[in-house]
């Protein structure tokens, strides 16, 4: 199966000779797969978008569509003839038009009867029947997200960008919409980039997620690959809390103070790491000979988060049910899950 969406080896500078907004970018996107771009701000996912839908042109590098090169050195199609639809952060409604007349703004040169028809369809898709004749003033913010998506489906572009789609929500209205968004973007098979800094958002809604840094792809895998096997420490550290372990390879194996893991990376004998985990990979259980004493405990609900301070003054941290109530100064055990640690050589490492 062909790619909907290529990136080959893209890069755009604002300033001569300053920084790179993105830097040597390479990606593809399957048809009906949703690909999020995750990083903090600054990193250049907004930028990529703009270069996808052509709002920006490249200063390398080439961008496909269907097949088709819409940037590159000689050419540059114009956003409107790439046939891409996007959803803006601020959704971008015109205020004047109700709900019906905004999702029909871009179908102005098909036939009356045809533009009814895939209004009606976006309206359907989107669960906005009932709203058709409302003003953007009368609708929720969840509900104008969802007219703002509806209009960039109706043309029936093979293909969607998102821009902070859910960040102008309220926590708990956001929480709703992940699953909504998936929903609708599978049920029409759209093909679709997902902007965010927000990795639950990023791991509900898309197939596969990129972690961007300073213009740079660091890492692009499922969810799962990216939560449990970070291929940087930067994203080891941007995705999920984690704390670093210092370790040293011996034999076969890196030893630490809290146990032995394995040497998946295949260090040199003598290479000082550091290895990652994660609080849900940690268990504890009160021992009053355990290598840790709980220094803080937040409680968060249904789960608690424990600091744990090691021989080593390394804190660490432990995500355990509230049913398990330890005191500050209690000693614990800690034991890991070793499936889930990863190792990075340490920035000045050297042989022992």
């Amino acid at each position: 199966m062909q790619p909907l969406i290529v990136l080959n080896n893209v890069s755009k500078r604002y300033q001569p000779g300053g920084p790179p907004a993105v830097d040597a970018l390479s990606l593809s996107v399957e048809p009906g797969e949703i690909l999020a771009l995750l990083g903090p701000s600054g990193c250049g996912k907004t930028t990529t978008l703009r270069l996808i839908i052509g709002f920006e042109a490249p200063d390398s590098g080439r961008i496909e569509i269907a097949g088709r090169v819409v940037a590159d050195s000689r050419q540059f199609i114009p956003p409107e003839a790439r046939g891409v639809g996007m959803v803006f952060q601020d959704y971008a409604l015109f205020p004047h038009l109700t709900v019906a007349q905004n999702i029909a703004f871009g179908l102005k040169n098909l036939p009356a009867d045809e533009r009814t028809r895939r209004t009606q369809r976006a309206l359907r898709i989107t669960e906005m029947e009932g709203m058709a004749d409302r003003y953007p003033h009368e609708l929720s913010g969840g509900q104008q997200q969802r007219v703002a998506l509806a209009r960039a489906m109706a043309p029936g572009y093979e293909a969607v960008l998102l821009d902070e789609p859910l960040s102008n929500l309220d926590a708990d209205l956001r929480a709703q919409l992940r699953g909504q968004l998936r929903r609708v973007l599978k049920k029409t098979q759209k093909t679709a980039i997902l902007v965010t800094h927000d990795q639950d958002e990023a791991f509900q809604i898309a197939d596969r997620v990129g972690v961007l840094n300073r213009g740079r792809l660091e890492q692009i895998g499922s969810p799962e690959d990216i939560y449990h096997t970070p291929a940087t420490r930067f994203v080891a550290n941007f995705v999920g809390a984690a704390d670093f372990i210092p370790g040293t390879v011996r034999g076969e194996g890196i030893h630490t103070e809290v146990g032995v893991f394995a040497n998946a990376n295949g260090f040199p004998a003598g290479t000082a790491v550091e290895v990652m985990i994660r609080p849900d990979a940690v268990t504890i259980l009160p021992d009053r000979v355990g290598q840790a004493v709980v220094t803080q405990r937040l409680f968060l609900g249904a789960d608690e988060v424990y600091s744990l301070r090691l021989p080593s003054d390394v804190e660490i941290h432990s995500n355990q049910h509230t049913t398990m109530a330890l005191p500050i100064g209690t000693r614990v055990s800690v034991k890991l899950s070793s499936s889930h640690a990863v190792a990075f050589a340490s920035p000045n490492s050297e042989s022992q």
